[in-house]
């Protein structure tokens, strides 16, 4: 549900704030998320309203206690009452906004140290939350098991429908080497979502990061892998060839603070394969008369192609 400026001024009479700072909206649309309604109040606050009340608490808990431990964090601004939210059909929290910026995909390639940034940025998070296992609740999630039953037998559908360029001896191949590899791969809890959106810099370096909501437990290599797919999903297919220089730098920033595994540099072809298969399954279920839907759905599609095209680059990464 949308507010109007009214109805935010009134919900804003919860925190002891001046009553006529500036209200912008700024929600977007990261990676397979629908719309997050997010307001920036005046300077330096944002307001969230979401029905996911508990991806809400769980984000809440995460970035408070990453604050005690010195991350750049997104923490709720208490009520007048002393209440982290407000809560009325929706949860709503006025939080603190985090100094920075996310990089656009043009700046992103302008250095070599912003790439390997993302990949050292997303390690020492790995690093702090393996601080707060046990002071955290996460589901425990397994990338293989779902893209296995779920993801892949609708792309193998997909490739007949749309005569996409994916053979299929590749999900055959998939299915036999990556079971084996994945019982070797380390788990931890991971962000989820660690759309480039979602990172940001500051004096070119990272300053911190958002929306915990969907933390779990999986593969770490699940992380920076997301990142740099979500990179890709911004770009041109006439630019796609650019992206495996930035593949490389973001996997060598993570392996320079957690060293990565023999297993894990195996792997990552068949990562990237398993959240791109996600991808397309899941705009594929809602490619209808959804323009914006079906524009996702087809880059999705393409996306994939490539990535399965460019196996042997990918996998001669860590020559």
């Amino acid at each position: 549900m949308n507010l109007n400026k009214h109805e935010i001024k009134t919900i804003l009479n919860n925190w002891l704030i001046d009553p006529v700072t500036t209200i912008e909206k700024c929600s977007t649309i990261n990676g397979i998320q629908q719309e997050k309604m997010v307001w920036k109040i005046g300077s330096d606050a944002f307001l969230h309203h979401t029905m996911d009340r508990n991806g809400e608490l769980k984000n809440i808990a995460i970035a408070e206690a990453l604050a005690k431990q010195r991350f750049a964090s997104s923490i709720p601004i208490p009520t007048i009452n002393g209440q982290s939210f407000v809560e009325n059909k929706a949860l709503l929290v006025l939080k603190k906004g985090i100094k920075g910026e996310p990089l656009t995909v043009d700046t992103i390639f302008q250095k070599e140290l912003y790439p390997i940034a993302y990949g050292t940025a997303i390690a020492q998070l790995h690093n702090a939350f393996i601080e707060l296992e046990g002071q955290i609740l996460y589901d425990p999630s397994n990338l293989f098991e779902t893209v296995k039953k779920w993801a892949l037998p609708d792309v193998e559908n997909q490739v007949k429908q749309w005569n996409l360029a994916i053979p299929e001896v590749f999900f055959n191949n998939y299915i036999t080497i990556f079971s084996k590899l994945y019982t070797e791969l380390p788990v931890q809890m991971i962000h989820r979502d660690p759309n480039f959106e979602n990172i940001l810099f500051l004096e070119n370096k990272v300053n911190g990061f958002i929306d915990f909501d969907l933390v779990e437990q999986n593969i770490r290599l699940v992380d920076p892998c997301y990142c740099a797919t979500s990179i890709l999903s911004q770009m041109t297919s006439d630019h796609y060839d650019d992206w495996l220089p930035l593949l490389a730098l973001i996997l060598k920033g993570y392996d320079q603070i957690n060293p990565l595994t023999k297993a894990e540099k195996s792997a990552v072809f068949y990562v990237i394969c398993g959240i791109q298969m996600i991808c397309v399954t899941y705009f594929g279920d809602r490619d209808n008369d959804d323009l914006t839907f079906k524009k996702l759905a087809k880059a999705n599609r393409d996306m994939l192609e490539f990535i399965v095209r460019k196996q042997k680059e990918i996998e001669r990464i860590f020559d």
